[in-house]
């Protein structure tokens, strides 16, 4: 049994990923660090039928690429001491999707002149050409993936002595908005380094066919990379996803089986972890976080930073600043975009057609992103040679509306239409649905449910939310600029998909090393990486 200290130089509340790698990195330090949970986890699941339900996208930007394209999060991981065996893990094949539209498909992979072949042969070398992307991305890539690799270093203090111990030097929002100009990038298309301008001005010339063929491709390679949905993608920030999609990989079982192995991995740097533990309380004086309360426990445990692993609004209820219950200068959360809905599917392997990719997009203009992910049964510890298990995944509205069991049942029939129509004969090949829209509903009398489902039903027993705000945070879906890393509360940061949703999954990464900067420079480090 792991006894407790009365003080940790690092807390992470929650066990969001970006959270959880700042307290690598911060044991890494030897700062002292407490990992608690906030709420009950919302994950990987088996339904009673056998059917493995993840709920959670397994992509993450910056976990793979090698040599000048090692992803940044990879970096951080290496330099945490992460084993050999336990790199193996990490699949950097087959993550980069393949877009589909109605009028065209286009395999995204490894190699530019891949994808860039099957684009020309779907639109023509002249649109796609005129179009620009291939040349901007192959003169630029290079600079983005090393700008992000980089940034332990841009964080690290040269010279400490004027504010050792301060901190302040350590969150630069410049490293967020930065600014290259088209010579640095070395691209001589100027439209693509433009910041305010969306893909759809880079081909308007062009015949109206080859422009929605264009606009399904650009919204859907942006819903892939990004995981949100957006008609008109801005062209840099398009760019730079694309760049830094070739860093992103999956993780043998899923964000799951991820999230444990950042809790072994902190734990063998020497964080606490302890059993059967829950943040009850947060408690800040004078704008400054300086403790925590494990639930049903009396001491308030001091801390000097800490990191949040949950949304906002989450932890706000917890807060008690100057001795009263209230949030004090805490942020408020960002509204939702929506929030990701799943429905899993269990395979035969002949069922799936030669040719397809772990990951796949459908993208159809007036239509949210429709995402298909190929998982092996062996990710899960199971062994099963026979079939693949393929996830159904989009992006619903944060509404009550679609918290409705009739909403899911029937959303989850046209995505398996969908999917029907793109693989053919997948009907005949499924085993196993979950949650099973085909099921019969069984109508219960008396104190039965407001409509009329019972109590049994899968949807309910999936995502059975009773209001937006209990969608938990890993599936909450954020675009725009998002609060950064800075919570409000002085020394309590924002490491989750609240922070830079534009980054994508990258975004929390990005924001716990922020943190673990600022950490390291109050404690008279020189940076992350020290």
């Amino acid at each position: 049994m792991i006894r407790l200290s009365d003080h940790y130089e690092w807390v992470v509340l929650g066990d969001q990923p970006g959270a959880l790698l700042s307290g690598c990195l911060a044991a890494k330090l030897g700062l002292s660090v407490l990992i608690l949970p906030v709420v009950e986890p919302f994950r990987l699941t088996v339904s009673q039928s056998g059917q493995f339900f993840d709920p959670e996208t397994n992509s993450l930007l910056g976990l793979g690429g090698a040599g000048p394209s090692e992803g940044l999060v990879a970096r951080c991981l290496f330099r945490s001491g992460m084993l050999a065996s336990e790199a193996g893990l990490i699949r950097t094949y087959g993550v980069i999707p393949q877009v589909l539209t109605p009028n065209i498909r286009v395999a995204f992979g490894e190699e530019s002149g891949g994808w860039a072949q099957s684009l020309m042969r779907e639109v023509g070398e002249k649109a796609v050409s005129g179009f620009g992307l291939l040349d901007a991305l192959t003169k630029s890539e290079g600079r983005f993936w090393e700008f992000w690799r980089s940034l332990p270093d841009r964080l690290t203090v040269i010279d400490q002595s004027p504010n050792k111990g301060s901190g302040k030097n350590a969150i630069k929002k410049s490293d967020q908005n930065f600014s290259l100009s088209a010579d640095r990038l070395g691209v001589s298309d100027s439209r693509w380094v433009n910041h305010s301008k969306g893909v759809s001005a880079l081909f308007a010339k062009l015949p109206p066919l080859v422009q929605g063929a264009l606009s399904e491709f650009s919204s859907g390679i942006w819903f892939g990379v990004s995981g949100f949905d957006h008609a008109d993608p801005v062209s840099f920030e398009m760019l730079q996803m694309l760049a830094l999609s070739k860093t992103g990989a999956s993780f043998k079982g899923g964000m799951t089986a991820y999230r444990q192995f950042l809790l072994r991995l902190a734990q063998r740097l020497g964080a606490h972890v302890p059993d059967k533990a829950e943040c009850g309380r947060v408690f800040v004086e004078r704008g400054r976080l300086m403790g925590v309360q494990i639930a049903h426990r009396g001491n308030m445990i001091t801390v000097a930073g800490g990191a949040l692993g949950c949304s906002l609004s989450e932890i706000r209820d917890r807060v008690v600043v100057d001795g009263e219950n209230r949030p004090g200068k805490l942020k408020v959360s960002p509204t939702p975009t929506g929030w990701k809905f799943t429905v899993a599917l269990t395979v035969r392997k002949e069922g799936v057609p030669p040719g397809i990719t772990q990951r796949m997009v459908w993208s159809e203009i007036g239509a949210p992103g429709l995402e298909f992910e190929f998982a092996d049964s062996a990710d899960y510890g199971m062994r099963d040679d026979e079939h693949r298990v393929l996830y159904l995944r989009t992006t619903v509205p944060f509404t009550i509306e679609s918290l409705s069991t009739s909403f899911q049942r029937m959303l989850a029939a046209r995505m398996f239409r969908q999917a029907t129509e793109i693989l053919p004969f997948l009907e005949f090949h499924v085993t196993r649905i979950y949650p099973d829209f085909r099921a019969a509903l069984e109508v219960q009398s008396g104190d039965g449910l407001a409509d009329g489902l019972s109590g049994g039903d899968e949807f309910s027993a999936a995502f059975g939310f009773a209001m937006p705000a209990l969608v938990p945070s890993g599936l909450r879906v954020y675009s725009g600029e998002g609060v950064g890393v800075n919570s409000g509360i002085e020394g309590l940061f924002v490491t989750t998909n609240e922070s830079y949703p534009k980054l994508g999954s990258l975004g929390p990464s990005v924001a716990a090393l922020e943190a673990v900067a600022w950490a390291a420079h109050r404690n008279g480090l020189a940076g992350p990486f020290v």
